[in-house]
């Protein structure tokens, strides 16, 4: 009965620290895909504005709307 009793415990500490493990993997996921955007979104806005100093047009869609035209979204 007692190693029964210990068993779950074991098994409710694995599975609590996989969880946790995820839980962690995900945060740090989305922080990197935060930071890749945001380096998107710096590197189109200067090429936008390097377009404009010099009176050039600038065609290139948002980083967003490339995003959608990937996905197959509108």
């Amino acid at each position: 009965m007692l190693s029964t009793l210990l068993g779950r415990k074991l098994d409710e500490r694995k599975t609590r620290l996989l969880n946790e493990g995820r839980a962690e993997g995900r945060m740090e996921g989305r922080n990197e895909g935060r930071l890749r955007e945001r380096a998107e979104w710096d590197a189109w806005l200067e090429r936008m504005m390097a377009a404009q100093s010099k009176g050039e047009p600038f065609t290139e869609p948002p980083p967003s709307r490339r995003a959608d035209d990937a996905n197959g979204a509108a």
